[in-house]
């Protein structure tokens, strides 16, 4: 910029400000001659020229200048009124763009691009690029803090106030503190709050209720504990509880019917007890540490009472003391009527339902671990154990040794298997089911009536009850094997018949054998044209055997005696009748228990 003359600034007047018809004025433009007008005004050689008031005539379109020293100058603006229609009459703004409206109505635009920085809305510093009659405007570099930009990031401080906000991309805000008016619509699938665990411990959702006692309530999410928890109005708050963990999208459900129950992390799981509407079942061993009360109860029904170790928990105790109707099995002062009454299902084939279990017992210094009472089925041992009450006391499930005792519609009956040995001792009443009944005694030793002390002098009495005596009445059996003896310690009194079993001898090899622990009498029957070798086994003390011996019809054979054992008078050994059919009796006799048999012998009977 510089001080110019009058005549140099008519110059640059007409050069920059001709018709507007010609071309545009820049700011530019306008601001470069302002300023050399002002120079040229401050110039002190040049004071006279310095104007003081001007004036213009509308008619024709002259301005006159008027100086400080008096003269004159005169300026002829083009157009007047041949050219009135290019003058701007109006202009209006939208967004970025100025319409501006001339005298014959026709309109020219400005779009302002890139707009950095405006210092106010009256005037701009800088503009540039004005390449069309839509006058682009571009990059003016703008500093002011307090204008927001369509084009960059802007960052305010203090409190905005929007009334409407579109946003089409992505929102990002540190904080919401109010949100006022209806229900608020999200669209996205989450809503994120941020907890700075530990120092933001808690974040949710919190209500505000403005309508009544302005007070809050919240569901929070503890970052310390990894919990949800509740937070009343009050201020009190709780864990809120799930249900059983899973993984996304394959979450598991309680199962219907199951009453929940707490489990780690303030889970609810399945628990043993369940509730269908008319029963509630307690599926595991249920502990009572108090009284346990009903209002109407009837019956108690027990499928299965279990016996060893921590499941032996179920227990009927005290039921008598408060409803006077249960066995009370604790009480050492039961003074009231009690009873069990139960009504339960006979068992399947080869099957057993326990009543009572007891964890094992000791006898003797010896251990019984199968200790039942019970009803079982087991048609495949026989009658006795079919549908029938049993009681035992075994070593173990192997019944290597123990006691039982049981009852069913048609036996009773108490069975011992002794330790050691395997020798069973029995007594058992039964049914033949042939309109009749039998009774078994059986053991290794059996004792009627020697018990001592004061059964010293007892009768035995079988058959009858009116005799001082030991009395048989009727046909009696008396049988044994092997060294099995029958013991009578004092006079045996018999009335009528002493009848014995008749045994037949068999021959192999040439011998037979005579067992005196069999039946008294005995048969043989010689082999034609063949000699017989006559042995002796379980020979006792005092036993008698008659043997009859039978010569075949097709001719003799011949019978030779145990020489080592067979003892003879001298002159009248024995030797078989030689006739065909021959018949003879030998009495074979013992004394001492040293196997020695004394033979007496008579032929030929006819």
């Amino acid at each position: 910029m510089s001080s110019k003359n009058k005549s140099q600034l008519r110059t640059e007047n007409s050069s920059n400000f001709p018709n507007n018809n010609s071309q545009f004025i820049t700011p530019e433009k306008l601001r470069d001659f302002n300023n050399d007008v002002i120079d040229s005004m401050v110039v002190n050689q040049d004071t006279g020229s310095y104007l003081v008031t001007s004036s213009f005539d509308t008619g024709s379109r002259e301005q006159t200048f008027t100086r400080l020293d008096g003269t004159t100058y005169i300026n002829t603006i083009p157009g007047g009124n041949q050219d009135t229609g290019s003058l701007l009459e109006s202009a209006s703004v939208v967004d970025a763009t100025i319409t501006y409206t001339k005298g014959d109505g026709t309109t020219f635009t400005n779009t302002i691009n890139n707009v950095v920085n405006a210092t106010s809305a009256s005037h701009a510093e800088q503009a540039d690029n004005a390449t069309s009659s839509s006058n682009s405007i571009s990059s003016s570099v703008v500093t002011d803090p307090n204008i927001a930009y369509i084009n960059k990031d802007n960052t305010f401080s203090g409190t905005q106030n929007f009334e409407n906000i579109s946003v089409s991309g992505t929102g990002s805000f540190g904080r919401i503190n109010t949100v006022t008016g209806s229900a608020k619509v999200i669209g996205d699938a989450f809503v994120v709050v941020n907890a700075d665990t530990p120092t933001l411990r808690y974040a949710g959702l919190q209500v505000y209720d403005s309508g009544s006692s302005n007070a809050t309530a919240s569901i929070q999410w503890d970052g310390l504990n990894d919990s949800w928890i509740l937070v009343e109005e009050g201020g009190e708050s709780s864990f809120i509880l799930t249900g059983p963990t899973g993984s996304l999208g394959s979450e598991a459900n309680l199962s219907n019917n199951s009453i929940p129950k707490a489990g780690v992390h303030r889970q609810l799981l399945d628990s043993n007890i369940t509730d269908n509407g008319t029963t509630i079942t307690l599926g595991s061993t249920t502990n009572v540490s108090g009284p346990l009360s009903a209002s109407n109860l009837e019956s108690i029904e027990i499928t299965n009472l279990q016996n060893s170790g921590s499941e032996d928990r179920t227990r009927i105790n005290g039921l008598s003391a408060e409803t006077g109707s249960y066995l009370n099995t604790s009480s050492t002062t039961q003074t009231k009527t009690a009873h069990i009454n139960q009504t339960i299902d006979a068992p399947g084939n080869n099957a057993q339902k326990n009543f009572i279990t007891v964890n094992g017992t000791e006898t003797n210094g010896v251990n019984y671990s199968n200790v039942s009472f019970a009803i079982q089925n087991y048609p495949s041992f026989g009658s006795s154990y079919q549908d029938t009450f049993l009681y035992e006391m075994y070593d173990s499930f192997s019944y290597a040794f123990g006691t039982e005792q049981a009852l069913n519609g048609g036996e009773w009956h108490a069975l011992t298997t002794a330790t050691g040995s395997g020798n069973r001792g029995l007594m058992r009443v039964k049914d033949n089911y042939a309109g009749g009944t039998d009774l078994d005694i059986q053991g290794n030793d059996i004792r009627i009536g020697t018990f001592g002390g004061t059964y010293a002098n007892s009768t035995l009495q079988i058959g009858r009850n009116s005799t001082s005596n030991t009395e048989f009445l009727g046909s009696q059996t008396f049988s044994g094997g092997g060294s099995d003896t029958s013991t009578f310690n004092h006079n045996l009194i018999l009335s009528a018949s002493v009848l014995t079993d008749v045994e037949t001898l068999t021959i192999s090899s040439q011998t037979s054998s005579i067992d005196f622990n069999t039946a008294q009498t005995k048969v043989l029957t010689l082999v034609s044209g063949s000699d017989t070798h006559l042995t002796f086994t379980n020979q006792g003390t005092g036993q008698t055997v008659i043997l009859k011996v039978i010569q075949p019809s097709t001719g003799p054979g011949t019978l030779t005696l145990e020489s080592s054992t067979a003892k003879q008078p001298e002159g009248l050994h024995y030797s078989s009748s030689q006739a065909a059919d021959a018949i003879d009796i030998l009495t074979l006799q013992t004394m001492e228990n040293d196997g020695t048999v004394f033979v007496v012998s008579a032929k030929k009977f006819n």
